[in-house]
Formats: C-alpha cells, structure tokens, sequence
C-alpha cells in the first residue's frame, strides 16, 4: 500500500514537471522580445555611463536592463507598456571615505530619483522595428 502510494505521488509529481513545462505559453520561447534603441541624454549631453532598466506594468514584471554607453542603449523587449528606471555613478572630486583603513573614492549615484527609484518614465513598445525612444533627464 505503501509503495503503490510513493509510486502515485511521483507520477503525479513528474505529470505536473511535465505540464509546467509545455503549458500555457508561460515558457522562454513564447515571450516574443523586439528591438528597442534610442539615447539618453542628461544636462543636454549624452549621459556616458549608465544603466536603463524596462519592466512591464501588468502581468509578468521581469526586468530587462541594460548598458548606456556614449548615451545610447540598445535591447529586446516584449510588446506593451513598460517602466523605464535610469542610473549612473560617478565619483565626487575630493572626497574619500577611509572607514576600511586606507582612502576610497566616494561614489554617488546622481541621477534624480524621479528618473530610477520614483519613476514616472513609461515607454510603449510595439511589434515593429521602428522602436526608437530617447530619454532627456534634467537635474
């Protein structure tokens, strides 16, 4: 009675396994991704350094980030309506921090909050090539 018990529960357990994987259009392959490119300017120069995370509004809330370099950036996104949270660092001239016994340089992340951490920054992303949206952040 035992053994006829553990021998259901696996099946049932390799049954399910076997549903979660190629079922419902949840997996990897069904998530159709679609270029998106633009700048990101901040002060009205190209913001050299940075990073540019998009993340969808409803549903599925994966992020997907990447690289701004000379103040463009470049990636794959799914179709619809995303949030959009943009970073940089830099270093602050004269300014060390020597709590671990010799001095740092202090880093400081200087975009405003209302472009990354409290952001309203959306974009639409649609089933096309002609995805190009730029970002112009002021101080």
């Amino acid at each position: 009675m035992v053994r006829s018990g553990l021998l259901l529960c696996a099946i049932g357990g390799v049954m399910g396994a076997c549903l979660l994987l190629s079922g419902c259009g949840s997996g990897a392959e069904s998530l159709r991704l679609y270029p998106v490119s633009g700048q990101v300017t901040f002060s009205g120069k190209p913001l050299e350094n940075g990073r540019i995370l998009f993340r969808p509004t409803a549903g599925d809330r994966r992020g997907f980030s990447t690289a701004i370099r000379s103040g463009k950036y470049h990636t794959e996104l799914p179709v619809g309506k995303l949030t959009v949270e943009i970073t940089a660092t830099r270093v602050v001239p004269d300014q060390f921090d020597e709590s671990n016994g010799s001095p740092q340089p202090v880093i400081e992340m200087y975009i405003p909050d209302q472009y990354n951490r409290s952001t309203k920054l959306t974009v639409d992303v649609t089933a096309s090539s002609s995805n190009d949206v730029d970002f112009k952040l002021e101080p």
